[in-house]
């Protein structure tokens, strides 16, 4: 008959089976000592030390196992470790921020390579972000964008002429946009997405017919 219950042999109390952490070896599967004595005990100055030290050393020898198991984790329960995520951020936004922008102080290439890597892998979901917040605060935007033109004249005008070139080269909406008005009465708002995608497309096939020629 299993158990439903058993006493810590530190502090003495009589807890559920689910306040003790598993075991394989033991005879009901669970430690001797309860998870609350355990994390204390772990506190210790030296039991820390060398509870991190054996972290390591295990960690380095079931390297390939462990992240296998932790991806098998990850996709099986991804909703759940969203949530438990998103209550602590939630929690410990103001510590997370502090620490963030700590590490970005520390570490300014890193941080850099980061941020390149995450707006390339979600382009699209950063320009929506980019675009909601500049209609969600359009009067500070253009105040705060005024501002730094007029105390960074040299970047503004080097950052535009690279802006203008990326645009041309990636045919960005706002380009192709710019194109189909310029020969016609029709004005920005008025374009279609459809209409945009098609001539996109077709700019792009004659640049590719064009560089074939050449």
């Amino acid at each position: 008959m299993q158990i439903a219950s058993k006493a810590c042999t530190k502090c003495g109390a009589e807890k559920e089976l689910t306040f003790f952490d598993k075991k394989k070896g033991s005879s009901d599967g669970r430690r001797s000592r309860c998870k609350t004595c355990r994390a204390i005990l772990r506190q210790v100055p030296g039991n820390k030390k060398r509870m991190q030290k054996w972290k390591k050393r295990y960690y380095e020898k079931h390297k390939i196992g462990l992240a296998e198991v932790s991806k098998t984790y990850r996709c099986a329960n991804k909703e759940k470790l969203a949530e438990k995520a998103k209550m602590y951020y939630s929690a410990n936004k103001e510590a997370i921020c502090k620490n963030v922008a700590k590490w970005k102080k520390e570490n300014p290439k890193k941080a850099s390579a980061a941020t390149r890597r995450y707006r390339h892998a979600h382009l699209e979901l950063e320009r929506k972000r980019s675009r909601d917040y500049a209609k969600e605060h359009r009067i500070e935007y253009a105040m705060r964008l005024r501002e730094w033109r007029k105390s960074n004249p040299v970047k503004y005008k080097n950052s535009n002429l690279k802006n203008n070139d990326r645009r041309t080269k990636m045919l960005y909406d706002g380009y192709v946009k710019g194109v189909l008005c310029c020969d016609s009465i029709l004005e920005p708002s008025d374009i279609p997405v459809e209409l945009i995608v098609v001539k996109r497309e077709q700019m792009r096939l004659h640049r590719e017919l064009k560089k074939q020629a050449s």
